[in-house]
């Protein structure tokens, strides 16, 4: 099973996001969101408020908070992620973990 990760903080979900999600889905089996936790302090509504939201969503497998990149590398690892692909807004590059800047 090949998993994909995407991360971002997710605070306003649109219509984009769900595609974002659809497509980013489409590179494997297994979707996981990396959610950006509180302490990064751009966000209107708490980590657990967005998480909730995320879980709903269909082509979302998991949801996983991170406070910092390093925690975030540890997740990847811990989670056996096969590609990391970067959201709109921001490249997410982990070590050892091929990354994508967009989906299509």
């Amino acid at each position: 099973m090949k998993h994909v990760m995407i991360c971002g903080s997710f605070d306003v979900l649109r219509v984009e996001d769900i595609e974002l999600f659809k497509g980013v889905k489409a590179f494997g089996d297994y979707l996981i969101v990396g959610l950006e936790g509180d302490v990064f302090g751009n966000c209107q509504r708490e980590a657990a408020h967005r998480k909730a939201i995320l879980e709903t969503i269909r082509f979302v497998d998991e949801v996983v908070i991170y406070d910092a990149l390093a925690e975030l590398e540890v997740l990847v690892e811990t989670l056996q992620i096969d590609e990391v692909i970067g959201s709109r807004n921001q490249g997410v590059m982990v070590d050892g973990v091929k990354g994508k800047s967009e989906f299509s």
